[in-house]
């Protein structure tokens, strides 16, 4: 569990007027005008960290500016902190990015910070020490930004942050679109999300299925909820009975729980989507009313309203289905492609930083 954080009064130096301006002057090449906005901000002792790290970005950029292979439009990145199995050269986020680069731009992965241009890190350890590479942050689970350590973000939050942030949540990642094999996932063919299909609930067994790892208050509230209304509750997981496939589980089953670690605006993961795919109904709690697919029959949204009786007859009502229903659509094909094309802001931001006119078109 990601712990509430706080912030000091100089933890988003990023969002100040003088970051906004440094940042545009980096996009158009000024690089000297960014320098005198430098040199004028460091001298602020509060903010000094902030605005060093900025010179040697700085002076990186204007070092591949004057390049001789400054044409080549690859640039290199590296990868921080991230979960175990991520793969730093195969892997979903450079996937999307250099897709919506459209050959504008392309980002390899490298092995060591020192030999990037950029450099993305997620929450799962120390801080990359790096300075010179533009910074981006990529957060799976509710955790904030910190825009003094970090340049962009791709996040679950909704906000834009004035373009620093993109809005890309962890589910987005359940889906193939590029027919590639990963280390840290297998995602779901495309039709599954876009299409309904056929579930046969004669097949399946009448006990609830609850798939987790964390004996949370409110999670063991709700399971002894449904024990006392008469219900059967399987328990699967790290602290119970551990699982290798989740698919298996949720497909000969007609209910599940599905708790997300916090509730917040746009915090989706990849839980509710299992459930869905699976054509499993479920008990959930997370932010699915804050977004379109907040009417799915096969979902019943706890955090809208803890009500118990009403909890009782939705399970009671699934578990006496025994015939063929219709799993609708998870998403229609318009709203999933509205949905990776936010992370467009980010990729035109890098292009204009990485690419050497100052006018090409950009087409992103």
């Amino acid at each position: 569990m990601f712990q509430r954080q706080w912030f000091s009064p100089n933890k988003q130096i990023g969002l100040g007027q003088e970051a906004k301006a440094f940042e545009s002057l980096l996009k158009a090449k000024l690089y000297n005008e960014a320098l005198d906005i430098c040199k004028s901000s460091r001298s602020h002792p509060d903010r000094s960290t902030y605005w060093n790290r900025q010179l040697c970005r700085l002076a990186h950029m204007r070092e591949l500016n004057q390049c001789a292979t400054l044409s080549s439009n690859l640039r290199k990145v590296y990868f921080s902190s991230f979960w175990p199995g991520f793969d730093f050269y195969n892997n979903q986020i450079l996937d999307t990015l250099n897709f919506f680069f459209s050959g504008q731009l392309v980002l390899e992965g490298v092995e060591a910070p020192e030999l990037s241009d950029i450099i993305i890190e997620s929450c799962y350890g120390p801080p990359c020490k790096a300075l010179h590479a533009t910074k981006i942050l990529f957060l799976g689970e509710n955790v904030r930004p910190n825009y003094s350590d970090y340049d962009y973000s791709i996040s679950f939050d909704l906000h834009h942050y004035g373009g620093r942030n993109t809005y890309f949540p962890l589910w987005l990642f359940e889906v193939d679109l590029f027919g590639r094999k990963y280390s840290d996932r297998c995602p779901f063919p495309l039709n599954e999300f876009v299409e309904a299909k056929l579930v046969n609930y004669s097949y399946r067994h009448n006990d609830i299925v609850y798939i987790g790892n964390n004996a949370e208050p409110f999670r063991e509230y709700i399971l002894s909820t449904l024990v006392d209304a008469g219900f059967s509750v399987k328990r699967y997981g790290s602290h119970y009975n551990p699982i290798e496939d989740k698919s298996k589980i949720l497909g000969s089953s007609k209910l599940t729980l599905c708790f997300e670690n916090t509730l917040h605006p746009g915090y989706i993961t990849e839980k509710p989507f299992h459930a869905l795919l699976a054509g499993c109904h479920a008990l959930y709690w997370g932010g699915w009313k804050n977004n379109s697919f907040k009417n799915n029959s096969f979902i019943y949204n706890m955090a809208k309203n803890v009500d118990e009786n009403e909890m009782v007859q939705f399970a009671d009502r699934v578990l006496h289905k025994d015939s063929i229903y219709v799993c609708p659509q998870i998403v229609s094909k318009i709203e999933l492609a509205n949905q990776f094309k936010l992370i467009r802001l980010l990729c035109r931001n890098l292009v204009l930083l990485y690419t050497t006119s100052v006018d090409r078109h950009i087409r992103i």
